[in-house]
């Protein structure tokens, strides 16, 4: 029994499968940039924690500098370099602030000698985990020397008042001087708890996301194992379906390598091609399409894949195994083989020589007049205006003619319309004899018909006009033992750059007959240039 072709739940668990194993990719993707974001920003604030250290002891040996000597670069010297920690300060609270002033953070974490590109990893580790185990120790410790700092400023302001008094309290500054000392031990104390509580910090979190790292990879390989035994059941199901829909399809179905050689086909093909399957398998693409059709074939003759389509929608004559012609649509679809398979074509192949026939019937029948032949007036100005665009383009001159039959009211009149009919049918072979290849004729309605002369000059129409007037007029037509001679009005005017549209063309066409009529009938009136090029549109109306 044949499986049904794949429906739309089973898709769905292939789509499943295929968003699960995609999802546990970009999981352990966002995993290991986590891992390495926090150890980034681990590392960011042991270099910094290391910055700030030489930072305070900078300017507590510069501070008691000053003490001793009153110097004032010293004090420049000592508020250079508590600039450092005091940044870092600054640049901590600023983290802890509910909301949070990210230009400023950043500014003040540069000041505090941080690289640049490690702040945005820095501020996200203290503001997600600084209340966290560790990390909570580490800050802490870092709280805590704000204090010290902060009196290191009041020491150094103290010490400025007592330099510019004159004449200076030596033990006011032999007590400051103390106090300095004092308070250097008691920071390097804290910057040593601040290292050790980083340092803790980072080898807490070194094990904890080396052990989560392994947890985590061990479950997405099992999970992607499962999924991926799931998929390779589906596949192979998908696999058996496509075979059963291969073999009883009622479309032909083929499959070619790259160069265009059939690897196989189904049954269908074997008889819309009226092939056998191992005659077909010796066969190519190219032995079964019609010569002129092979150009724009897009199968690399020298088997690379490079650049293949990924699809093609084709129709091209087909040549069957009898000789016989036929239509075919055909869509081609390249399956990838990846890095170590080759890459090949899926035909499906549809007989549409019945479809190709009518609508090339139809097509005719819109462009064409039904009595005569010709083309219609819609596909004559249609021809118009692509003559009159490339007039425009290529500053070319062309003619466009109108031919309106002299007594041919008395010939329905006297001889009924079927005469009439066969008349202008009669005509329409006479202007066809007197024309050149690739001029353009159709039957405008009634005894109307309208010429274009493409790439001829107004004095070179004058002369085949005046030649197609000459022949309409020796014409005798016959009909039930009455003769009938006819002549015609021909109204030329130019097809040049210049002319506003084809609306403008075809009544300044009109507008010459009319005077060809007005002059005496029977004759050829050229209207002159300035009737298409000067002409306003609403001027014939």
């Amino acid at each position: 029994m044949v499986e049904r072709s794949p429906t739309p739940h089973y898709q769905l668990k292939i789509f499943g499968l295929v968003v699960g194993l995609v999802t546990l990719a970009l999981t352990a993707t966002a995993f290991t940039i986590f891992i390495i974001q926090t150890q980034s920003a681990v590392g960011a604030y042991i270099s910094g924690q290391s910055a700030w250290s030489r930072g305070q002891l900078t300017a507590v040996y510069n501070l008691d500098r000053y003490a001793r000597t009153g110097s004032q670069d010293y004090l420049e010297a000592f508020h250079q370099s508590i600039a450092v920690p005091l940044a870092d300060l600054e640049a901590r609270k600023g983290m802890e602030r509910e909301t949070l002033d990210m230009v400023r953070v950043r500014e003040r974490l540069i000041e505090g000698l941080n690289h640049p590109d490690d702040i945005p990893s820095m501020i996200w580790l203290f503001r997600n985990f600084a209340d966290y185990s560790h990390f909570k120790l580490a800050a802490d410790a870092w709280r805590a020397s704000d204090a010290g700092l902060t009196e290191l400023l009041q020491v150094a302001r103290q010490l400025e008042e007592e330099w510019a008094k004159s004449p200076i309290d030596a033990i006011t500054i032999e007590k400051l001087q103390r106090r300095t000392e004092q308070l250097n031990y008691e920071l390097d104390a804290e910057t040593e708890l601040v290292r050790q509580t980083i340092g803790d910090a980072g080898r807490f979190t070194k094990k904890l996301l080396t052990w989560a790292g392994i947890a985590f990879i061990t479950l997405v390989s099992l999970g992607t194992w499962l999924m991926g035994l799931r998929l390779l059941r589906l596949l192979r199901r998908s696999e058996h379906r496509f075979r059963a829909i291969f073999e009883q399809s009622s479309i032909g179905i083929l499959q070619l390598n790259a160069t265009g050689e059939f690897l196989d086909a189904n049954p269908a093909s074997c008889k819309i091609l009226e092939y056998p399957q191992r005659t077909i398998k010796t066969l190519s693409f190219q032995d079964i399409i019609h010569p002129e059709d092979r150009p724009g074939l897009y199968l690399n003759p020298d088997g690379s894949e490079a650049n293949l389509p990924s699809q093609q929608n084709l129709e091209k004559r087909i040549i069957k195994g009898n000789g016989e012609t036929i239509w075919a649509r055909i869509t081609a679809s390249l399956v990838s083989g990846g890095q170590h398979h080759h890459s090949y074509y899926i035909l499906m192949l549809e007989d549409i020589s019945e479809a190709y026939r009518l609508s090339r019937e139809l097509n005719h029948q819109a462009t064409h007049d039904v009595l005569t032949d010709l083309l219609n007036r819609r596909a004559f100005e249609h021809r118009l205006a692509s003559v009159l665009g490339r007039a425009r383009t290529d500053r070319t001159s062309h003619a466009l003619g109108f031919v309106d039959l002299d007594r041919f009211k008395a010939v329905n009149d006297t001889s009924g319309h079927a005469a009439g009919d066969q008349l202008l049918r009669q005509v329409s072979e006479v202007i066809r004899s007197c024309i050149r290849d690739g001029d353009v004729l159709a039957r405008l309605g009634g005894d109307e018909f309208g010429l274009i002369l493409e790439n001829c000059d107004l004095d070179t129409a004058a002369k085949i006009f005046e030649k197609l007037r000459g022949a309409i007029e020796q014409l005798v037509f016959s009909w039930n033992d009455r003769q009938h001679t006819i002549g015609c009005c021909i109204g030329v005017v130019p097809i040049e750059a210049g002319a506003p549209d084809i609306s403008t063309l075809m009544r300044a066409a009109d507008q010459a007959c009319y005077s060809a009529k007005r002059q005496g009938r029977n004759r050829v009136y050229l209207g002159p240039v300035s009737s298409t090029r000067d002409l306003n549109p609403n001027s014939l109306e």
